[in-house]
């Protein structure tokens, strides 16, 4: 059996080389949930919507026992400024928090073409663009 650090590395290097075979124009944001329980509804996402356009998110989990683990991921071009991200995310410790408004917020930054991990149930998500 692979260890959770062994996983999180295979995915990260799977995200890294997914993403680089696509070009960033042909994203919109992207939510991809994955568990042992019925698919957790999509969260919005808000803020700048050239942030959201770039922004890939999976959550490993939807089982109270088992816990969820997010991982979000952007990729821009060279020429694109800035590429960092500002993330608040609205978790919960369980799927109902979402719908029961028990999730609390989260602040977090994502940088260009590396995997950023959290542990919770996402419920919301903003994102805006870090200025340098």
């Amino acid at each position: 059996m692979m260890s959770a650090f062994a996983r999180g590395i295979v995915l990260r290097s799977m995200i890294l080389l997914v993403a680089g075979a696509l070009p960033p124009s042909a994203w919109a944001f992207e939510f991809e949930c994955r568990g042992d329980e019925a698919k957790c509804t999509a969260p919005k996402c808000t803020g700048d919507e050239s942030a959201c356009d770039v922004l890939r998110v999976r959550q490993d989990g939807v089982n109270r026992d088992t816990g969820a683990h997010v991982i979000l991921f952007f990729k821009v071009p060279p020429e694109h400024k800035p590429q960092s991200m500002d993330l608040t995310l609205s978790l919960g410790e369980q799927l109902s928090d979402c719908k029961t408004g028990s999730d609390r917020e989260v602040n977090a930054n994502a940088n260009n073409a590396d995997a950023r991990s959290i542990d919770g149930f996402l419920c919301r998500l903003r994102a805006t663009w870090t200025r340098y």
